[in-house]
């Protein structure tokens, strides 16, 4: 699914409503097949019915109460290849070099990147990586709300 695109949205989720109940946004909340990682699709106020516009990922106990992923997935990972697991170095070897690192997470940020503004009218792209053990644990990537 491809992040502000709402027919890519709607293919994907199966034109169905968000269905997270804890969001102060529309999002949409689903495990992976088994239960063990949680993915939340966030809309931003304003825009496109399905045009996503960040996503999180994380490792969680109570994912398997929710409803299924519309496309059944062992992992959630990302285009580049990023999914929970990862050690830091196979992290940091896939995406351009962290912009913040504190402890056990690292900060992405791309700002008024000219081929970025010209495909989504976004200025700021990021993505956050939090670690446990030397291993990606979660991470949270996406447009920041205008």
């Amino acid at each position: 699914m491809r992040l502000l695109d709402a027919d890519s949205g709607k293919r994907t989720l199966h034109g169905q409503a968000p269905n997270c109940k804890d969001s102060f946004i529309d999002a949409y909340c689903f495990p992976n097949i088994g239960g063990r990682q949680k993915i939340r699709l966030f809309i931003h106020p304003g825009s496109y019915h399905f045009s996503v516009a960040e996503v999180l990922v994380e490792v969680s106990a109570d994912a398997g109460n929710l409803d299924g992923f519309p496309e059944p997935a062992a992992a959630f990972e990302t285009a580049k290849g990023i999914r929970a697991g990862l050690s830091r170095d196979e992290l940091v070897s896939i995406p351009e070099p962290p912009r913040a690192s504190d402890g056990n997470r690292l900060r992405y940020r791309v700002e008024f990147d000219d081929l970025l503004l010209d495909e989504t009218n976004r200025p700021i792209y990021f993505a956050n990586y939090v670690f446990e053990n030397d291993r990606l644990a979660g991470f949270r990537y996406g447009f920041e709300y205008p």
